[in-house]
């Protein structure tokens, strides 16, 4: 990285990302353990309602003024909100409880590779040599991180389309977000975005699954309570405030150890 590229990079986007690595890194064995305890739809519906409650009132907070969105936006802010929260929530969910943390980590965080190809297809973004060099070496990285264990991917394939699909549509709501002068604040759009998207999800649990939120515990609630209020909030201020590809190079953070979350659940079976 030259000297340029450094300057260019302000301090408040590397401080931003430095949170979203240490938060989204350690987080995912702790979100397996929360979708081993009780069921995804049930779950996802209490922390994406509080923290969408939570980012709604510090958006209000922060602007007064400007929280509420304009009618005219509200189509594409429930498409945000369908590809971003809906989709990622549950996707993920379900996949975390075939595959584990390390490997669902690996594959949810190709973002930037679906978000530079979709973006050249309907944004119409040209594809430089570089981005394409970028884009070969990001997979060629994937697959050798995967092939470590390639046992999990022929044992569970299902887990891995659910984390490849939260992963595209997660690319699909980025460009939405990215695309389009929404007026809010980035606060405020997370949570409307979150109380949005809960709307489905909602409905599911309360149509499909048994209430069982009372066996939860209380690790696994701070764990997923605290990871989506700072995934979605800090994530979409990076998300409009810097560029894509600054925003993209969070993804090369610390991917934990499946052998460490298996082991861990073995103590805590036998304890």
């Amino acid at each position: 990285m030259t000297a340029a590229t450094r300057s260019a990079i302000p301090f408040g986007a590397m401080l931003t990302l430095g949170i979203l690595w240490l938060v989204w890194g350690t987080s995912w064995p702790a979100m397996r353990i929360v979708f081993l305890e009780i069921p995804v739809w049930q779950f996802r519906t209490v922390t994406c309602g509080v923290a969408g409650v939570i980012l709604l009132a510090m958006g209000i907070a922060q602007d007064r003024r400007h929280w509420h969105p304009a009618r005219t936006t509200w189509p594409r802010l429930v498409a945000a909100a369908f590809f971003n929260m809906t989709c990622w929530h549950i996707l993920v969910g379900f996949g975390l409880q075939i595959v584990g943390a390390g490997h669902a980590a690996i594959v949810c965080y190709t973002l930037p590779i679906w978000t530079a190809l979709l973006a050249s297809v309907f944004l119409k973004e040209r594809l430089s040599p570089r981005i394409l060099v970028a884009l070969v070496l990001g997979v060629a990285g994937v697959s050798v991180l995967l092939s470590v264990n390639m046992s999990l991917l022929e044992n569970a394939p299902l887990g891995f389309i659910f984390l490849l699909t939260a992963a595209i549509t997660w690319a699909a709501g980025t460009l939405i977000v990215k695309h389009y002068d929404w007026g809010i604040g980035m606060f405020a759009l997370a949570g409307w975005q979150l109380l949005i998207g809960l709307v489905p999800i909602a409905i599911i649990a309360t149509m499909s699954e048994p209430f069982m939120l009372h066996r939860v515990s209380t690790e696994a609630a701070v764990a997923g309570l605290v990871r989506a209020i700072c995934r979605d909030g800090r994530w979409l201020r990076a998300v409009v405030r810097y560029s894509q590809r600054h925003v993209g190079d969070c993804r090369l953070h610390r991917i934990p150890d499946d052998s460490r979350d298996r082991r861990g659940q073995q103590r805590r079976a036998s304890g």
